[in-house]
Formats: structure tokens, sequence, C-alpha cells
């Protein structure tokens, strides 16, 4: 869902050079919580789905969560993410993205492009986790899809409630 979401922003985007590998990156982007499905099994004490599930019943900051996700593993979900996509050269040149898609922030002076779409991965995530159509620019649903690390990015509200309007309709 956050790919074809993605794929719909992107399409919208004038001047955005990462556009043609957006639909890609949101693909792929949480693959690493896969890789600690399989590292930490069901049924192990240290079970990674649990977590998951123990997690989502409480009010936690997504700080919080990586800060217990990684006491808890030693890495979080991103880090085994961007390192599974280092190894196939055509993802490359999206495994910074992927790697901060939950603290985009830290890579916004570094690199416009790769700020920018992590930051693009990031909300594609969100408005796939909260789906739904947003009835104008104003909706409170606008809060959950540009959570706080997505603060300083700047994209038209009218691309997400567009975006959301003709995705709304179809069936995934």
């Amino acid at each position: 869902m956050s790919a074809r979401i993605g794929f719909e922003i992107a399409r919208e985007l004038k001047g955005f050079g990462f556009s043609k590998v957006l639909f890609a990156s949101c693909l792929v982007h949480d693959i690493g919580k896969l890789v600690m499905e399989l590292l930490y099994a069901e049924g192990t004490p240290n079970s990674f789905k649990q977590f998951r599930l123990d997690i989502e019943k409480k009010p936690l900051t997504r700080d919080l969560i990586h800060f217990i996700e990684t006491a808890r593993f030693g890495f979080t979900h991103e880090y085994y993410s961007s390192h599974l996509v280092w190894a196939y050269e055509i993802f490359r040149i999206v495994e910074r993205a992927i790697l901060f898609h939950h603290d985009p922030y830290m890579i916004r002076s570094s690199d416009k492009d790769i700020y920018s779409l992590a930051c693009l991965i990031a909300l594609s995530s969100n408005m796939a986790r909260k789906f739904q159509k947003a009835r104008n620019v104003t909706d409170t649903i606008m809060k959950n899809w540009l959570s706080p690390e997505l603060k300083d990015f700047a994209i038209d509200p009218r691309i997400l409630v567009a975006t959301m309007e003709k995705l709304d309709g179809e069936s995934f």
C-alpha cells in the first residue's frame, strides 16, 4: 500500500530526482521487519512479532519505540532494511533514505534529495498505516500523516488529499 501511495505522490511532484525509485523504495523500506521476524521467530523468548504486538498496544512515540527496539534486538528494522538493500546494486542509491526513513531530519543537511526521499517513504508509510480519505487539507488525519519527524518537510497537502481520493476506490 505504501508503494502505491508513494507512486501517486511522486507523479505529482515536479523536479523530484528520485520519483522513479520511490515506488521500489516504499516496497522494500520495511523489509528489515521480515528479517527480524526470521531472526527472532515467533515462539522464541525474544520474538519480534510479539514485540511489535506489544508495542502497538502502548501509546509510545516513534523515538521511544526505536530506543526499545535497539535495546532489545541490537538494531532497528530500518538498519536491517538498509543493509539488505545495499546487497543489491540497483537499490544502493536509496539505502540512506531507507536507513533514515524514521529519522529523516538526521540527513537533512547532507543531501536534499535523499532527505526528500526518506521523508516521502515515511509519509507514504504513515498514509498507508492510517489509510483514510481526507475531507480537505485541514482534516485531522493530516497530523497523523505528517508526523513530527516530517515537520520540516515541505509538501503541498493538496497532493495528499488528491492521492487518497484517487486510491480510496481501489482495492489492494
